[in-house]
């Protein structure tokens, strides 16, 4: 009698825990349905797992989760005026500062009064930077401007790490696609979970690069007055001197040229004039006689 008992309890143990892992094995089976299809159209139905996969992420990343940020993500930026003496070397002088700093030339343009470079530095030496450009020159004026963009960063990383998750989900859906209607709608959602990787995969680059390098922009001017991109030069009175001379000579001597023009052709041009009229109108008049006859 005691054995039957220990049997029956045994069975009904066994009742129990199977009972119980079929319990806990419903959600799971009920959570692998991925896609359903409607009576008209194609839907896919987003598990819970997706959505709280995707939710843990950005709560993770987001700089608003509570978390205190050390690692703030800093566009910096600045703009100096540097006067100085001549333009001779500065080309020099600059690639050797960017070199120094494991830094770049992004841009430049060299004129006969101003030269202008972009450099992008490391941004750990961003203040080291500014103060070795002071030794180029006179610093007319300097701004200097961070831009913080953490929020913007985190949140894209964030963004970037869901649409990953999103799309080894979808492409497990590819594989569980019963027919045509549902592989082309799985693909289109895919595919545009894969245009919205790749933008933030652009704009993660672009603020990569922002944040790691430092942007500085140099303008080199010369003194008011200088009259030579080489450096400033003193006005030479002598030489002023003979040039104001030489332009009176000159002057002179365009008036002397003019008069012996005049003398030369303007003395035969008015003797033949008055030869003229004085055969037409003067003292013999043939013109004058000849109207006289018409007249009669």
């Amino acid at each position: 009698m005691k054995k039957a008992i220990y049997v029956l309890a045994a069975v009904a143990l066994m009742c129990a825990v199977s009972s119980c892992g079929a319990k806990n094995e419903l959600p799971r089976s009920a959570s692998s349905k991925n896609m359903t299809l409607c009576e008209d159209a194609v839907c896919l139905e987003f598990d819970e797992q997706v959505m709280n996969e995707s939710e843990v992420v950005l709560k993770s990343k987001s700089p608003d989760s509570g978390k205190e940020i050390t690692d703030r993500k800093l566009i910096r930026t600045s703009n100096v005026n540097i006067q100085v003496e001549k333009f001779d070397g500065i080309d020099n002088k600059v690639n050797s500062l960017v070199n120094k700093y494991n830094g770049y030339i992004s841009s430049s343009t060299n004129g006969e009064y101003n030269c202008y470079y972009e450099i992008r530095i490391p941004q750990g030496k961003f203040d080291e930077v500014l103060t070795s450009i002071g030794d180029f020159g006179k610093i007319v004026s300097k701004s200097i401007n961070a831009r913080d963009v953490t929020e913007e960063y985190y949140d894209t990383q964030a963004r970037l790490e869901t649409k990953k998750i999103l799309r080894e989900k979808y492409q497990g859906y590819l594989k569980q696609a019963k027919d045509v209607k549902e592989l082309l709608e799985v693909e289109k959602q895919l595919n545009n979970v894969q245009y919205e990787i790749d933008r933030a995969e652009g704009r993660m680059k672009y603020l990569d690069n922002q944040i790691n390098y430092s942007t500085i922009t140099i303008n080199f001017t010369l003194p008011n007055n200088t009259s030579s991109s080489t450096g400033f030069i003193k006005p030479d009175m002598k030489e002023k001197f003979l040039d104001f001379a030489s332009a009176i000579l000159n002057f002179f001597a365009g008036l002397l040229m003019f008069i012996c023009y005049l003398i030369v052709f303007g003395v035969p041009i008015l003797a033949i004039a008055a030869v003229l009229f004085w055969l037409l109108f003067g003292k013999i008049g043939l013109l004058r006689k000849l109207f006289n006859k018409l007249k009669k």
